[in-house]
């Protein structure tokens, strides 16, 4: 036996303190009495009032002396050596992958493999340390090292497959890498097999594979994808690729849902190990959100159903102050997809400008811009951009080619006959240029986009040029509020790129059954890594707390080779070579020796009230 905390046995100090308080008993005040013939049985207390008399025996001292050692052992941890065991440095690798979540192994493969985990942790030896890695798109260490097995076995128990592939190869990899110079080192595998086989070294680790295995009786939605119809752009055509993984034919009946409403169905034949397709046409005008699920039910759910998003954008509101420009009001109502609205300037004032998305300002620069999209052409001379002076009849504009502003721009036959001297503020790129001069800026500036064209258009020929909408399409784009997530559809856990709108200070995340998370940002450019489950959720963009604007975010699995649930990897069990001998292990019995002390305390609570 040994102690694995000695520094426990301070505690018999206390037996110390239990023997000086059966020596030194309180003194007796005398009183004087009629007879001493019903006081026979205090003499024996009576007796020892006098400090330092030697002890009698007493069966309450003894049972309390126990007590106390028993305590003072407890604290100390006693253990059996076990002299054929050593402790094991163990790393448990559960696949989390979207098959693991197949239910052909009751009550799921990921449910069995959670239950094996657990019971091989309740195996190991006393005394070993344990590392959990669940095995997702990306290896996630779950506890690291911990050498309390109630630890280790509460986070394998709260452990989720995800429904997205499993790296299996980089998760082992990151196993060995992490047993490699440890004390009895194991690698435990938990999984399906349901991948390739991984190339990986484990030469000196021990890796026990478990293998959960399952069937191929799973269809599939691979592929899905909405269009424009070339006939009428306004409406969208929609496909679906569906796959059998089993090795007979099977039916499936697959049904089109268009922002949450059942639209149309279709029932198709697939052959063993085969693929079918279904498209749909005539689908509801300004539909949104498209999703294809399979009605009959199989092993794995995860891939019954996916959706997509389509690229379509509301109507961008644009207020237009100025006091009259005809080339302006043409171009800018000319524009696909944007309304636009003209106010005089001595009304400018009055407006709420939060209600618009773009704001123009031709002939006249405010004090105090708004914190919206801004176009200025034509600005005077104010505290939000000083003006130097001018220059007459500069030379033609220079355009920057790879600006986005100039896509499909020829500014070479472009004159104008007035330029505003300025200098470039730091936010500013310079789009065009005239005789070194910037000529057109953009930038974004305080939480939004900002385009400067430093020139009057009306005393200019560039509203004649053949490129001039394509220029003005392309501000206008720049300027107004774009998607959030530019993708129709991405994949559980990928870092997806969130394209915020100006003031945006947050981001909320929500399913259908509520917020799922929600973190501050600091505008521009934001990743966030997409929810592990499937499913359309709603990305929320929040200013100062209150909503902005809502774009769904479609989760799909849609990964062929993850839907095929078939074992196809071998048994990776290597039985380990030059293994490393770690210190004895040991088998705790802390709890032995308090259910002693427990049974001693009944007994002193028995005797004393016996004896009273």
């Amino acid at each position: 036996m040994t102690l694995l905390a000695p520094f426990g046995l301070v505690g018999l100090i206390a037996l110390g303190v239990l023997v000086a308080l059966y020596l030194l008993k309180a003194r007796y005040r005398d009183q004087t009495v009629g007879s001493t013939y019903l006081w026979e049985q205090l003499r024996r207390d009576l007796a020892v009032h006098e400090p330092w008399q030697r002890p009698r025996f007493s069966v309450l001292l003894v049972a309390q002396a126990a007590i106390l050692i028993g305590l003072a052992l407890a604290l100390a941890r006693p253990a059996l050596v076990a002299g054929d065991s050593a402790r094991e440095f163990a790393v448990v690798v559960l696949d989390g992958s979207a098959s693991m979540r197949a239910t052909d192994v009751a009550p799921s493969r990921f449910e069995k493999a959670r239950s094996l985990a657990l019971e091989r942790l309740s195996e190991l030896p006393a005394g070993s340390t344990v590392t959990v890695i669940l095995a997702a798109a990306a290896p996630r260490v779950v506890v690291a090292e911990e050498t309390d097995r109630t630890v280790a076995s509460n986070a394998v128990a709260r452990a989720e497959a995800t429904d997205d592939a499993g790296d299996i190869a980089a998760a082992l990899r990151m196993a060995v890498a992490l047993s490699r110079g440890r004390a009895n080192p194991t690698v435990h595998l938990f999984s399906d097999n349901a991948f390739d086989a991984p190339a990986f070294d484990t030469a000196g680790i021990r890796l026990r594979h478990d293998v959960i295995a399952g069937g191929d009786d799973n269809r599939a939605i691979v592929a899905i994808s909405a269009r424009p119809e070339v006939a009428n752009r306004r409406r969208y055509e929609a496909f679906a690729r569906v796959r059998n993984y089993g090795t007979t034919p099977a039916p499936a009946t697959i049904a089109l849902y268009v922002d949450g409403a059942l639209t149309d169905s279709r029932a198709l034949t697939l052959e063993s190990r085969a693929d079918a397709s279904a498209t749909f046409v005539d689908l509801p005008l300004g539909a949104s959100t498209i999703e294809a699920r399979l009605l009959e039910s199989d092993a794995l759910a995860s891939d019954d159903r996916a959706w997509t998003v389509l690229e379509r954008r509301e109507a961008s509101h644009i207020l237009l102050v100025t006091r009259g420009n005809v080339f302006l009001e043409r171009v800018l109502g000319l524009l696909p997809g944007a309304e636009s609205f003209r106010v005089p300037p001595r009304r400018a004032g009055a407006i709420d400008t939060g209600a618009y998305d773009v704001i123009v300002y031709d002939g006249l620069t405010p004090d105090i811009l708004p914190r919206r999209p801004l176009l200025l052409i034509n600005p005077q001379d104010g505290p939000s951009l000083p003006i130097g002076g001018f220059t007459r009849r500069p030379g033609a504009l220079v355009a920057d080619p790879d600006d986005p502003l100039m896509k499909f721009v020829d500014l070479r036959e472009a004159r104008v006959a007035r330029l505003a001297l300025v200098s470039a503020p730091s936010w500013a790129r310079v789009v065009a240029e005239a005789d070194g001069a910037p000529a057109i800026l953009a930038g974004e500036h305080e939480g939004r986009r900002i385009v400067i064209f430093l020139f009057d258009l009306q005393n200019s020929n560039l509203p004649l040029a053949s490129s001039f909408p394509i220029l003005m399409a392309n501000v206008i784009g720049y300027l107004e509020p774009s998607r959030a997530v530019d993708v129709g559809a991405t994949h559980a856990g990928a870092l997806v790129d969130v394209v915020p709108r100006p003031g945006t200070d947050a981001i909320r995340v929500e399913a259908e059954s509520g917020p799922l998370w929600m973190r501050p940002i600091r505008g521009g450019l934001t990743a966030i890594e997409a929810p592990s489950r499937i499913g359309l959720y709603g990305l929320v963009q929040l200013s100062a707390g209150e909503t902005i604007a809502i774009d769904p975010l479609a989760v799909n699995l849609t990964d062929a080779a993850e839907s095929d649930t078939r074992p196809r990897a071998p048994d990776l069990s290597v039985a380990g070579d030059a293994l490393a001998a770690g210190p004895p292990a040991s088998r705790e019995i802390v709890a032995s020796v308090i259910i002693a002390v427990a049974a001693l305390v009944v007994g002193e609570w028995w005797w004393f009230h016996r004896r009273a």
